[in-house]
């Protein structure tokens, strides 16, 4: 009761309030999401029992009383009594909820494992495409709480495009580099633990348009009234490419 509440802001999708709670599944991960007000105390009770419900209903088929053969129960009692309860606090998927503080984290042992493993990338002087396969599936994990972090995944993709036979290897170059400890920023913040707020899709404050030439950028905000630009230098300008104008 002492730790308090985050804030959610305003989401720009719309739900029924009658919309109190609900219940998910993903192979064989089921996760019960349900409001605790005075006013949900029926909705509470059910909610305990949902996943082991859905499970039922799904394999009832096979329940002993109609099944000629004797098979096991597709529940685990003593797994759904030890982790299947509900609370505020929950890793699921890979991922550490927190419904109080609404914030989404990177478990410790998994940020143990994926900085060690980006270290382990940086001290070598080549990387297997297996450990290389295996590094990009990890950080792509990390990237739905950080979704601009998929803008530095573009080299170490190449890459291991490039070594897809396991029998092969792939050398990382300065930027490449920078890149993975990049990540390990990145790393940290997850594990600190990332706002929600920042991951659902919100109803916009400000809005701003942008363009860009080969002579420079600039933008306008409605909401604000500002504009501004910023004119390349001539350096600047042979620095970026441009597409070729379309010929009739």
């Amino acid at each position: 009761d002492e730790i308090p509440f985050g804030v959610a802001e305003e989401a720009d999708v719309s739900l029924d309030e009658s919309c109190v709670g609900g219940v998910d599944g993903y192979i064989d991960d089921g996760i019960t999401v349900a409001l605790d007000t005075p006013e949900t105390t029926g909705l509470i009770a059910r909610a305990a029992q949902a996943v082991a419900m859905a499970l039922f209903l799904i394999f009832r088929p096979l329940a002993k009383a109609m099944e000629a053969i004797n098979r096991p129960d597709i529940l685990s009692v003593r797994k759904m009594l030890a982790e299947g309860g509900l609370c505020e606090v929950v890793t699921f998927l890979g991922w550490l909820i927190n419904t109080r503080l609404l914030t989404v984290a990177l478990p410790e042992e998994k940020y143990i494992a994926y900085s060690n493993q980006i270290q382990e990338c940086l001290a070598a002087r080549r990387i297997s495409g297996e450990t290389l396969k295996s590094l990009v599936g990890r950080l792509n994990h990390v990237c739905f709480v950080i979704p601009d972090g998929r803008h530095f995944m573009s080299r170490l993709r190449s890459l291991e495009k490039a070594s897809a036979d396991s029998n092969k290897f792939a050398t990382l170059d300065d930027d490449t580099r920078a890149d993975l400890r990049l990540w390990l920023v990145f790393l940290k913040s997850a594990r600190d633990g990332i706002s929600l707020n920042r991951i659902v899709f919100r109803k916009p404050t400000l809005q701003s348009y942008s363009d860009a030439s080969e002579f420079g950028i600039g933008g306008y905000s409605p909401s604000t009234g500002v504009a501004w630009r910023y004119e390349f230098t001539d350096e600047q300008q042979l620095a970026f490419t441009f597409p070729a104008p379309a010929r009739s």
